[in-house]
């Protein structure tokens, strides 16, 4: 492949990246304005299960 058709091969996967993102702008968008998650609260310690013997 020659120098100029990897040059217009890159162009064309390029634009179609770009083609692609567009679509999903709206969703892009969304996420992006998204509140930042906070921190999950810690384990409490489950309480001990006494076994008795049969």
């Amino acid at each position: 492949m020659t120098e100029a058709r990897k040059k217009v091969w890159a162009a064309y996967e390029l634009n179609a990246l770009g083609v692609d993102l567009e679509e999903h702008a709206v969703t892009l968008q969304r996420f992006s304005t998204r509140p930042v998650a906070t921190a999950a609260k810690p384990l409490a310690a489950a309480p001990l299960v006494i076994r008795r013997r049969r």
